[in-house]
């Protein structure tokens, strides 16, 4: 399901955070004038963490729910290898 939703939704947030990034660009590194001094600094934070935050939720978070989802995985199969515990009452069913 992962890699699924991945693949599904990689194009349209590749797309949107590129075009955002591109817009902010020519404020970040061509703009000169003595009003755009105040601007640049938060261009800059946004057009940057905008390419940090795609690459964070087109890779980091995908990986994160698989490694979860093994980690899940293991702790269920180490659950039903356990044998009951002394005196205890078997299950019904």
């Amino acid at each position: 399901a992962v890699l699924k939703a991945g693949v599904n939704r990689f194009r349209a947030i590749l797309l949107t955070s590129l075009t955002t990034f591109l817009g902010l660009v020519p404020i970040v590194f061509f703009e000169k004038s003595l009003q755009a001094q105040i601007v640049i600094p938060m261009a800059a934070a946004l057009a940057f963490g905008i390419l940090f935050a795609t690459v964070i939720t087109l890779f980091l978070i995908p990986v994160l729910y698989h490694i979860l989802e093994d980690v899940k995985g293991l702790f269920r199969r180490r659950g039903a290898e356990r044998p009951p515990a002394a005196g205890a009452e078997p299950e019904r069913a």
